[in-house]
């Protein structure tokens, strides 16, 4: 890999924080989920990038977050 390409894993990531920013738009009433949300994102869009984020960066709620929305997007793009 070449440093100007981006691994699979980072364009993973990167794609998930993304829907995860987009999702904090539909949350009308918890400002601290859309919130947490909305910092999550940004991190996962500089995940596996040189001096971006790791996985160690997040803390086990976060990691947590990161999955359950993983499975919420995957269920979605599947539906349509």
């Amino acid at each position: 890999m070449r440093y100007f390409e981006v691994s699979e894993q980072a364009h993973r990531a990167a794609t998930l924080g993304r829907w995860m920013m987009d999702q904090t738009y539909k949350i009308k009433e918890d400002h601290e989920l859309a919130n947490m949300l909305s910092k999550i994102g940004e991190m996962l869009c500089n995940f596996d990038m040189p001096h971006g984020t790791r996985w160690k960066d997040f803390s086990l709620k976060e990691k947590q977050m990161i999955n359950k929305c993983q499975k919420i997007m995957e269920r979605k793009n599947a539906s349509t």
